[in-house]
């Protein structure tokens, strides 16, 4: 090939350089496109490699239904191909963060930890006991909030047996946040307590493990981390240990039930020897109560025997005590007798002289007889004096006087005189009393003598009855020493009886307690007898493959390789088109110099290989700039918009050579393909030909000629245009193509950002019409939150939490049994598109998401297992339309039907007056005072991060304008240039014939308004349906992307596609100016 050749191709380049660069960015793009969708699937799932090699995440995962034993670990890091086994312990617990519940997983770590390696974020590793990590940001936290450092994170059981069964602490001071290598999503699994949902976890030290067994132990394989863990050589590695790990399985277990076995056993036998040692205990302490009991009816008998003579001795006593009686009697006696002897001389002379007394006053009884009738005649004859002067009349005082003296004179002798008489007549009395006392005096003598005379019979007697009384005193004295002794032993008895009682009793109480502990014991033992004849333990053994969090990432990479074969579609095509357009014009231009070089001899292939040296040329600086920037830029995006739902630390590139090539390989066979095609009917025409101006096409009307009533009504420079577009068909379908491209992309765009932030709106709104709910452990409180301030209404539901199997893992469902289902309607509306569903007692409703994954319908039956891994089926009614989670709505009744034991959550629907931040937060506190309140959730603040965390999707947006302008940039400048180029003749004679520059762009512009008019028409059609098909790749398990499109994107999309052809047509403008009037007159050839 001589030099000159190849210079005039370098002279070519740079004389069309415009044309060149519109195949090498056409090119780009596509490969750009092409080369970085496609490489983005092999650069998240290298990254997730190097993530899980930096942190050194296990291998293989192993769970049992018994627990794991370090027995168990020994056997595992015998097997061959294991490189190091880690057990850990872990346990779902729950937390209150402000006034949400959630499911806290509580995870143990070494301080020396090799595997599994925590990836620290923020702060410090936990130096004490009560201190902890806590997850960092991820997507649930965003949503829910999340803890602090510095924060104290009290932790609650979800079950019946108590926290501290199992950790040393219940409180922890968070030190640092962290990621956990294996959760790389927001999903952590399903738990039993609380929503049913891990919600987060923490890190503590192993020393705060009170359990003895371990619940999972992760293993590494040998020459695993050097793989790649998403190739079929990484689990050619990692399998055949897995299978060497279920080979033991049986083994471990049944050693493990043996040792349970041996414990009872041990148990057993513990028990029973207890059993015959307190049974022991319990006879010798009956027999010591029967010996008891026998002595102290021996000593009874003694001591009736003894109160028998002592009642005689009393009897005795009392007897004779009788005649002690009369010891006082006789003693008093003969006291009186000698008292009355001593009175004996004066009673004597008492009687003389009495008699004396009476023989005197007899003798002058007479006299005493007159003197008292002289006496009284006298006292008369004074009371007739003292009457007589009382009537003598008185004349003067004196007289009066005088009267008065002799009257009272009168009664002074009167007195007198009486006073004799009463002497008088107190003789005569005592001659009365002495005749009386003489006689009495004469019996006291007689007696005195009598008693006198009987009184030494009656000092004998008191001597006796004196002597009776000291053998008396002595024998009360032995009496009252016997009864003393006889209430001291019946006191004894008594005391034994009491304490033989006191240990009837307590061996009566102490074998109930007995045969209850031996019941219970006994139960107890049956019981864990019957677990262990039931138990069939099972080792969970479990690769990557099964891992969540891994699988999840690599199907989202995989979804991007899907995605990676669509796009690139309209690309490759118009680069084709453009190729095809620019090569065919060039080859039009080029026409003389062909049939000249042909006639020098030059052959097809040397005059081809000009061509396809130019657009090899172009193809490849553009392969190599696509790949440069697409294998970079789209990657990143892609990683980083994905990672708003994962925590992968960053993006590893992977070289990718032969991506590289079948990038630029089919782009550039595309594009040399198109070249061949357009210079094939050049080269097989004769020389003479080629060097002659090429025959126009032979006009013909074009399908709006065939139109009058629309034909009739363009004016002529209208009917050019249209000529011209429909002429060059090539060129039409390019721009078509290209535009409608640009449009697509546009509104794919648009709507991926319409489509995911509509997800809130119509899942919170459109959907739910409740503004909060509040999880609590009772169903009785309904009045006291509708009575708060703030609160409209309260619907209450329950949730029952279930898995599903879908593709074969077990997905976290909520089942919504609902009692009163016109009520519900004004709380949440269950519908696909305009059909609204009500609920039945036969069947159930359940979410789109779900259906899809299940591949169910309407009539179809659904299997769901309760947390008891009870099995339930239910014929499916309808589904319903729902963007977040998997769910199921039934009536009361037909939960009823299903006879489950699962424990349910009582759930309270809160419509509120207001939404604001200040409002809730009081109302969140006054519900969470009421008792039984686990956790209230605000949709306004889930809505509000939400958005903040899908915020990352305007990258994507970004890019795809940035993609969709340079492609409308590519192929517009190519049309315009082509048809600039082509018409310059044309261009220069409507100068010629006047028209201005106004007119002039007006002329060449309208084709492409035109067409990119028509393109952006059709884009926007196509754009739905790549917006479909985006969106169908990109969706999560339990996430259904909308498919909503707004207006207004449609409206954005066509204008920034007409306002790319504005830009293009501006840019041309000077070239259109620069056509001088003169190239009219120059002859064609």
């Amino acid at each position: 090939m001589p030099s000159s050749y190849l210079k005039d191709i370098f002279r070519e380049i740079k004389i069309s350089l415009g044309r060149f660069l519109s195949i090498l960015c056409i090119v780009a793009i596509g490969v750009a496109f092409f080369a970085g969708i496609k490489a983005s699937a092999p650069d998240m799932k290298n990254s997730a490699d190097m993530y899980f090699d930096t942190y050194n995440v296990q291998d293989i995962q192993i769970y049992s239904t018994l627990g794991l034993t370090k027995k168990d670990v020994k056997a595992i890091q015998k097997l061959k191909g294991v490189k190091s086994v880690q057990p850990n312990f872990s346990m779902d617990t729950l937390s209150q963060i402000d006034s949400t519940q959630m499911v806290i997983k509580v995870i143990s770590y070494e301080i020396d930890q090799k595997m599994n390696k925590i990836r620290v974020v923020e702060g410090r590793m936990p130096e004490r006991e009560n201190e902890c990590l806590i997850e960092a940001s991820s997507a649930t936290n965003k949503l829910y909030g999340t803890f602090h450092i510095g924060d104290t994170i009290k932790l609650q059981s979800g079950t019946d047996e108590a926290l501290s069964n199992s950790l040393k602490n219940t409180k922890y001071k968070i030190v640092g946040t962290c990621y956990n290598p294996n959760y790389l999503s927001y999903e952590k699994g399903s738990s039993n307590i609380g929503s049913g949902t891990v919600n987060s976890f923490i890190y503590i030290q192993n020393s705060n493990v009170l359990k003895d067994y371990y619940t999972e132990v992760d293993v590494c394989v040998k020459g695993a981390k050097e793989l790649d863990c998403y190739s079929d050589a990484y689990f050619d590695v990692v399998d055949p240990v897995l299978k060497r790990i279920k080979k033991i399985a049986n083994k471990q277990i049944d050693v493990r039930i043996q040792s349970y076995q041996s414990e009872l056993d041990e148990k057993k036998q513990e028990a029973t020897d207890k059993f015959k040692d307190a049974e022991n205990q319990f006879n010798d302490a009956q027999n010591k109560i029967d010996s008891g009991l026998s002595e102290i009816q021996s000593n009874e008998l003694k001591l009736q025997n003894s109160k028998d003579q002592i009642n005689q001795g009393w009897n005795e006593y009392y007897a004779n005590l009788q005649l002690l009686d009369n010891i006082p009697t006789l003693q008093n006696a003969i006291a009186q007798i000698e008292e009355s002897e001593q009175k004996l001389p004066e009673l004597l002379s008492q009687k003389e002289q009495a008699e004396n007394g009476l023989n005197q006053i007899n003798a002058a009884m007479d006299d005493l007889n007159m003197q008292r009738k002289m006496i009284q005649d006298s006292i008369d004859l004074i009371d007739i004096s003292i009457e007589k002067a009382q009537n003598t009349p008185t004349t003067d005082e004196s007289s009066e006087a005088i009267k008065n003296k002799v009257i009272e004179n009168l009664n002074n002798g009167k007195v007198y005189l009486q006073g004799k008489i009463a002497e008088i007549d107190s003789t005569i009395a005592k001659k009365a009393e002495l005749e009386a006392a003489i006689p009495q005096l004469q019996d006291a003598i007689d007696q005195i003598q009598a008693g006198v005379a009987k009184k030494a019979e009656l000092q004998s007697q008191l001597n006796q009855l004196l002597n009776a009384k000291n053998q008396l005193n002595s024998a009360y004295v032995n009496l009252i020493n016997g009864e003393s002794q006889y209430e001291d032993g019946v006191s004894k008895i008594q005391d034994a009886k009491n304490e033989i009682n006191s240990n009837m009793e307590k061996l009566a109480l102490s074998k109930a307690e007995f045969n209850v502990r031996k019941h219970d014991a006994l139960r107890e033992i049956n019981e864990a007898q019957e677990e262990i004849d039931k138990m069939e333990g099972k080792w969970i053994v479990l690769n990557r493959d099964s891992h969540y969090s891994y699988r999840d990432y690599g199907a989202c990479a995989d979804r991007m390789d899907g995605i990676a074969k669509v796009f690139p579609v309209f690309f490759f095509l118009v680069a084709a088109l453009v190729c095809m357009t620019t090569m065919t014009r060039m080859v039009d231009e080029q026409r003389n110099e062909m049939g000249t070089l042909k006639a020098l001899g030059y052959s097809k292939s040397q005059i081809a290989f000009k061509y396809i040296i130019y657009a090899f040329s172009a193809s490849v600086l553009g392969s190599i700039l696509g790949c440069s920037l697409g294998m970079y830029l789209f990657p990143t995006v892609i990683f980083n918009a994905w990672n708003t739902l994962y925590n992968i630390e960053k993006i590893h590139f992977l070289f990718q050579p032969s991506l590289i090539l079948l990038a630029s390989g089919s782009v550039t066979g595309i594009t040399l393909l198109a070249t061949l095609y357009s210079i094939y009917s050049e080269l097989i025409e004769m020389p003479s030909q080629l060097m002659r101006p090429k025959a126009a096409k032979a006009g013909k009307k074009i399908m709006l000629e065939k139109i009058p009533f629309i034909w009739k009504r363009l004016s002529f420079l209208q009917k050019v245009t249209a000529r011209n577009i429909f002429r060059y068909k090539k060129r039409f379908f390019m721009t078509i193509i290209g535009i409608a491209g640009c449009s697509a992309l546009l509104v794919a765009g648009f709507g991926i950002n319409d489509s995911i932030s509509d997800i809130v709106n119509q899942q919170y709104n459109v959907i739910y019409h409740y503004d909060a709910t509040v999880s609590a452990k009772t169903s009785e409180i309904t009045s006291q939150i509708k009575s708060l301030k703030g609160v409209k209404d309260v619907y209450e539901e329950d949730h029952l939490a279930v898995t599903t199997k879908i593709e074969n893992k077990d997905i976290s469902t909520t089942v919504h049994i609902i009692s009163n289902d016109k009520k519900f309607k004004d709380f949440c509306t269950l519908f696909n598109g305009n059909n609204e569903f009500d609920l039945d007692d036969s069947s159930v409703l359940i979410s789109q998401k779900m259906a899809t994954k299940l591949n169910k319908k309407a009539g179809d039956t659904i299997k769901i297992k309760d947390a008891n891994n009870k099995v339930i089926k239910a014929k499916i009614k309808g589904v319903f339309t729902n963007y977040v989670g998997h769910h199921i709505y039934a009536s009361e009744s037909l939960y009823k039907s299903w006879n489950t034991n699962a424990k349910t959550t009582h759930i309270y629907l809160i419509k509120s007056k207001k939404t604001t931040k200040k409002f809730e937060r009081n109302l969140g506190n006054k519900i969470m005072n009421i008792d039984g309140v686990q956790s209230v959730t605000f949709y306004s603040s889930l809505q509000k991060n939400f958005k903040d965390m899908i915020s990352s999707i305007s990258y994507i947006v970004v890019v795809l304008v940035i993609s969709a302008a340079c492609l409308a940039f590519v192929v517009l400048y190519n049309l315009s240039n082509v048809n600039i180029s082509e018409r310059k003749r044309e261009i220069a004679t409507i100068k010629v014939l006047g028209f201005t520059r106004k007119e002039v762009d007006a002329y060449i512009n309208r084709e492409t308004v035109l067409l990119t008019i028509l393109g952006s028409l059709i884009g926007l059609v196509i754009g739905v349906g790549l917006h479909h098909l985006i969106m169908n790749l990109a969706e999560m398990d339990d996430i259904m992307f909308g498919r909503t499109i707004n207006s207004i994107s449609y409206v954005i999309s066509f204008v920034l596609t007409i306002g790319f052809n504005a830009i293009i047509n501006l840019c041309m403008h000077k070239k259109l100016n620069n056509i001088q009037m003169v190239e009219s007159l120059k002859a064609v050839e």
